[in-house]
């Protein structure tokens, strides 16, 4: 019985010890191909959208632009490329105004060239910005 216990032992230890390098390569070929298969996978991600505003040079923020983030669907890779490219949202701010206020869809969202992903929503939906003189400008 003793004896039978310490061969279970030493089999065990030996399954966890030997043949390292082997166990090591197999390993990491199963991380990289999870990796593979799943940025392949439809997916949906909630990304940044740039919000490019075009003002009189008279005029600037007063506060940083609102943050705005987009629902896309799409492979994984194609969503991971918008992280270094963003999307971007243009408004024309009127010339003169104190502030501006914009109502946002997932229509208005510009997607980089050969982004292969859909744009499923838009949040904010409402988006209002405020506008001081610019320092050393004029009314």
């Amino acid at each position: 019985m003793i004896a039978a216990r310490a061969r279970w032992q030493r089999r065990l230890v030996s399954a966890f010890t030997e043949r390292l390098g082997l166990k090591a390569a197999a390993l990491v070929f199963a991380v990289v191909l999870w990796f593979i298969v799943t940025s392949k996978e439809p997916a949906e991600e909630i990304v940044p959208v740039r919000l490019a505003l075009a003002m009189d040079s008279a005029r600037t923020l007063r506060d940083p632009a609102p943050e705005v983030h987009a629902l896309v669907a799409g492979e994984g890779t194609a969503i991971f490329s918008l992280y270094s490219s963003p999307p971007v949202i243009r408004r024309d701010v009127p010339p003169g105004a104190d502030s501006a206020e914009f109502t946002l869809t997932p229509d208005d969202v510009e997607l980089p060239a050969g982004a292969a992903v859909i744009v499923r929503d838009v949040q904010p939906r409402r988006v209002v910005v405020h506008l001081v003189p610019r320092a050393g400008g004029h009314r």
